[in-house]
């Protein structure tokens, strides 16, 4: 479970919540966090469940990981660490004044584009990504990466020409050995945000084939990560209409062989009460006879992933 904008005397009120449900939670740490998160983790372990910190730097530096941030990602990657942190999620997306933009419009998409990260800097921004998970994995400490679906595009080399839509988005996920991913699969936002271009059924059909693609890119560490349940960053993310939705999503996630499936957020179950409901949809799911529907919609995108992926 994802956990990005509430507080933490509300997430160690949760806490019981979760252990009853068995779910992880994946905790967002921002730089005003820091003080904080020694007693958060202290109490998560205390109620039994298991935690990884979700590093976020300040907005105004990209919050999320990239080859925009690294060094200043990595810096406080690992002053999450030295509080604690048995754990570690790195969100690998563009700055979020980019994603802002690409939303706006073409225009501000175009602009994204045309200011794009170098070969150059993003070798060095890998390599300094590269360097911080070995480092946290020579403590010990086990990561997740949480990647955007483009990274189902490449074809798992390190280098330049086989990372060519990491490079274009600036998010090096090949090359740091992390222990799992979680594609973002938001049939929610899929839906909502492609401004009725796609219906609910579309959306479903477009996570299916995600998911096939997750469990081929990346085997046995490849998870998903469903919803929204709550809004995020943006505040005004398109969620789920009900529980029902989730559990569709579950079962088609199961059904393509994905086991590791993550819940975006602790703040909107919590807030659409019965809580309950939306973590039995996760965790009690199983695939049983999942169909996506067809959508001839979602098939012309597939053939369109399949020709970006050349």
């Amino acid at each position: 479970m994802w956990s990005e904008t509430l507080g933490y005397v509300d997430v160690r009120a949760a806490l019981p919540l979760l252990a009853r449900f068995g779910v992880e939670l994946l905790l967002a740490v921002r730089p005003w966090d820091l003080d904080a998160l020694a007693e958060t983790l202290r109490a998560c372990a205390d109620a039994g469940v298991t935690t990884s910190a979700w590093p976020m730097i300040e907005d105004e530096r990209g919050r999320w990981a990239s080859a925009r941030n690294a060094e200043a990602f990595r810096d406080f990657t690992l002053r999450v660490r030295d509080a604690g942190a048995r754990g570690v999620a790195i969100d690998l997306e563009p700055p979020i004044d980019d994603v802002r933009a690409i939303m706006s419009g073409v225009g501000g998409a175009a602009r994204v584009l045309r200011g794009g990260v170098s070969a150059a800097a993003f070798a060095a921004a890998r390599a300094t990504y590269v360097a911080m998970i070995e480092s946290l994995r020579a403590d010990g400490i086990a990561t997740t990466a949480a990647v955007l679906p483009h990274a189902l595009l490449d074809d798992g080399e390190t280098h330049d020409r086989g990372a060519r839509w990491q490079r274009l988005a600036g998010t090096p996920v090949d090359g740091p050995r992390f222990d799992r991913f979680s594609v973002m699969l938001y049939t929610s936002m899929v839906e909502g945000w492609s401004r009725g271009v796609l219906d609910r059924a579309d959306a479903r059909a477009v996570l299916a084939g995600a998911c096939r693609l997750t469990t081929e890119r990346f085997g046995a560490g490849g998870g998903v990560s469903l919803g929204a349940v709550g809004t995020g960053a943006f505040g005004d993310e398109p969620v789920y209409r009900s529980p029902a939705e989730l559990r569709e999503d579950v079962a088609i996630a199961r059904a393509c062989g994905v086991e590791d499936i993550a819940l975006f957020d602790l703040g909107g179950v919590l807030a659409r009460a019965p809580s309950e409901a939306w973590l039995a949809a996760l965790v009690e799911t199983e695939a049983g006879d999942a169909r996506p529907p067809k959508s001839l919609r979602a098939h012309a995108l597939r053939a369109l992933v399949r020709w970006a992926k050349g």
